[in-house]
């Protein structure tokens, strides 16, 4: 199972979690997001999965962010189209997530599959950004998702043993994106926390 974390803003909490057992670190580039990155700049590591998370940004913009820190996965959390993910994986390697409500539209998603390395499934709110919400997860496993896959959406401890039976289902469950319920503050990490959930996760 593989973990990252998102929403990181401050060399504290990132040089805590190099030392982990983390596999993505999650930086978010949309301003409107109370943990958005550049306001607390960070110099990155270049040996880190870094990931950038942007919503609806310009091609020119993403990818001179790319350039300058080096980052290893753009994830694309707006409605971006398959022509926009396949530029931007010219320069990096792409998440494309999916909000989802009641349902999911799996036609649509296997349009992304040639166009992007990951997809992540997150809880539509009607404002663009995590909500610290679920969604009803057994819905991805009455969908016939054939493409790696990471859940994302209020996940925390009460959460390890449904998401050990969801592994146990399907095995295109790649992996967790944990962020707010593993928070003291908005961007500030619980490094104690997130040492436990990674201690029982599968």
């Amino acid at each position: 199972m593989k973990i990252k974390v998102c929403g990181l803003n401050n060399k504290t909490d990132l040089l805590s979690l190099s030392q982990l057992n983390i596999d993505f670190f999650g930086f978010i580039f949309y301003e409107k997001s109370p943990r958005y990155f550049l306001d607390s700049p960070v110099d990155l590591n270049k040996d880190l999965n870094s990931v950038g998370v942007f919503v609806n940004e310009s091609i020119k913009k993403v990818t001179n962010i790319v350039e300058s820190l080096s980052l290893k996965y753009v994830q694309l959390h707006g409605d971006e189209d398959v022509n926009y993910c396949n530029q931007i994986q010219k320069k990096c390697k792409v998440i494309k997530a999916f909000r989802i409500d009641k349902e999911i539209n799996i036609d649509l998603i296997r349009k992304y599959y040639n166009c992007c390395d990951l997809i992540l499934f997150d809880t539509f709110t009607k404002k663009y950004g995590g909500s610290g919400k679920k969604f009803d997860w057994d819905i991805l496993m009455n969908s016939k998702i054939e493409k790696n896959f990471i859940l994302s959406g209020g996940i925390n401890f009460d959460d390890i043993e449904k998401i050990s039976y969801l592994k146990s289902k399907s095995s295109f469950f790649y992996g967790v994106d944990i962020n707010s319920k593993f928070e003291s503050a908005p961007g500030k990490k619980d490094i104690k926390k997130i040492e436990e959930f990674l201690k029982n996760i599968i």
